[in-house]
């Protein structure tokens, strides 16, 4: 039930960033910028700005090739309609490779539609408990 083959030097490759995650430091995700006032007197707007190494993490996912495209569908699947997210991640002691995965693209594919997403999952330790997860699934024959 581990790892595909073909999904583990990937997976050895997103592994190298456990250390980053285990001794994750808050004010290293992503500096919060703010641009000023507009000439037509709207507000500020806020933006993150995500940096490395959480963004060559989340880059090496894409050049891994190991993220899901049918991810909302395992979720829903393996996870019996429970799909909210934190649940989701809390739950992921016994998860299969492919829920792993789903939830871990859902998280990455979320921030282009709820900007903060990688700044939570990095905050609130869920890419550890995926890395951890898929540590272990490696282990597993």
């Amino acid at each position: 039930m581990g790892v595909p083959m073909e999904k583990r030097a990937g997976i050895e490759e997103m592994l190298t960033y456990l250390p980053y995650f285990e001794n994750l430091e808050e004010d290293k995700i992503c500096k919060i910028v703010t641009e000023e006032l507009a000439e037509d007197g709207t507000m500020p707007v806020e933006h993150l700005l995500y940096r490395s190494p959480l963004l060559g993490f989340i880059e090496d996912t894409y050049v891994a090739n190991v993220l899901i495209q049918n991810y909302v569908d395992i979720m829903n699947l393996e996870a019996m309609g429970e799909i909210e997210l934190e649940v989701l991640v809390y739950g992921l002691e016994q998860a299969s490779y492919e829920l792993t995965m789903a939830v871990l693209t859902c998280i990455i594919v979320q921030e282009k539609y709820a900007k903060g997403i990688w700044q939570i999952a990095a905050k609130e330790g869920w890419f550890l408990k995926i890395l951890q997860r898929l540590q272990e699934l490696m282990e597993e024959e």
